[in-house]
């Protein structure tokens, strides 16, 4: 599940029976907060992931401008590190997905 899926989903849960912040059947409040609660975390990585590649373009961009071998060196060193912390927010984010997703089907 994407974050526009796990999005959709809570759009639905906190519109269940027409009003919103119903629940469904067996749900509790507190599983409405934790869905609440992933949504905005998964946001928040969303974020981190396009400010990563933001500072990974600002510093290729520096590296192309320079004409010191050695601080383009380090620029972009600074890109490959900026770009692989995007990745590991990416990681982090799929296997939350996944594991949101194994819990839901392990529920039903």
């Amino acid at each position: 599940m994407g974050i526009l899926s796990a999005r959709a989903e809570v759009a639905f849960i906190a519109r269940a029976d027409g009003e919103r912040g119903a629940l469904r059947q067996g749900q509790t409040a507190n599983h409405q907060k934790r869905l609440g609660a992933t949504l905005v975390m998964l946001e928040k990585i969303k974020e981190e992931i396009a400010e990563c590649h933001r500072h990974a373009a600002e510093c290729r961009d520096k590296a192309e401008l320079t004409d010191d071998p050695e601080m383009k060196r380090d620029l972009l060193a600074l890109e490959r590190s900026w770009l692989f912390l995007a990745s590991s927010y990416e990681l982090s984010e799929r296997l939350s997905d996944f594991t949101d997703e194994a819990a839901r089907r392990k529920k039903e």
